[in-house]
């Protein structure tokens, strides 16, 4: 359990984020969010790793103090947390939740965090919610509170976000055509587009299989699904089956799925379902 001292540092930081002024690219999920900010559902923030969620959150909530809100922001990636089963109620007791607005960054560690929003939603406290798996999110907010969320998925930067990072909203033709090779070649993740240090991107990937899908789903057997995951990057569009991946990796049709559905769940790949009008042909296909 995390003790109170601790906890009231965390909670004195976030203060100290929200109240730093950042030059950020306005993210095109960002109006739609302040705009919808009504308490009838906790919005849920998910998206791969490194793609900017954070950044959201505290420029929604920058935005939304300057209008008057009591916002508040707790990052619960922070290494100080030492989560336990007392965390939550300790928070309720520091935080001033009166008509406040809540920014929870990665709460999924913090034991029984979605019996603890749901309470908080109930004492009409505004929730925003962010995390780098979709699945967990889903199932376990689902569980608590039913119906009572919108899921906004966050990826890194589009093209159009891309050109405000460079300013380069009205380069010439050929300009704007060797920007668009280059977001091709090497995507739009923010720090690297703005930075132009793309050597972290590898850091990215391994970071994302660690920590969202090795570390998450207890992985009993990480040399088979190291490989997949190298096979995979490695032939993006390539029909993934049993049979395609024979003679380079061994496994069962049930945990090829399995691990499948953990890369896209942690927003690592994005799966292409074929298309058949035939419900039976597409489950079969799955």
């Amino acid at each position: 359990m995390t003790d109170l001292p601790t906890l009231r540092e965390i909670v004195r930081d976030g203060e100290w984020l929200l109240a730093q002024e950042e030059t950020l690219v306005e993210r095109e999920l960002a109006r739609p969010l302040l705009e919808r900010a009504g308490y009838e559902a906790i919005d849920v923030v998910a998206g791969v790793r490194r793609a900017g969620k954070s950044k959201l959150l505290l420029h929604m909530g920058r935005k939304m103090r300057a209008k008057g809100m009591n916002v508040r922001y707790i990052n619960f990636e922070d290494e100080r947390f030492s989560f336990g089963e007392k965390d939550a109620q300790n928070l309720s007791s520091i935080l001033d939740t009166s008509k406040a607005v809540l920014l929870l960054d990665e709460p999924q560690n913090l034991p029984r965090w979605e019996r603890w929003a749901r309470r908080l939603h109930d004492r009409r406290v505004k929730l925003y919610i962010t995390g780098s798996n979709s699945q967990l999110l889903g199932s376990e907010l689902a569980t608590a509170i039913g119906g009572r969320k919108r899921l906004h998925e966050v990826f890194p930067f589009s093209f159009r976000e891309v050109l405000a990072a460079k300013g380069a909203a009205n380069v010439p033709s050929d300009q704007m055509l060797r920007l668009l090779g280059e977001y091709m070649s090497k995507g739009g993740y923010p720090y690297p587009t703005v930075s132009g240090d793309y050597s972290i991107l590898n850091d990215y990937r391994n970071d994302i299989l660690e920590r969202d899908i090795l570390a998450r789903h207890g992985i009993r057997d990480p040399v088979n699904l190291r490989n997949l995951s190298r096979f995979i990057m490695s032939n993006p569009g390539l029909y993934v089956s049993s049979k395609s991946i024979k003679g380079f990796i061994d496994l069962s049709h049930v945990t090829l799925r399995r691990y499948l559905d953990h890369f896209a769940g942690a927003y690592s790949v994005i799966p292409l379902e074929k298309f058949s009008h035939s419900r039976k042909e597409q489950l079969a296909n799955r």
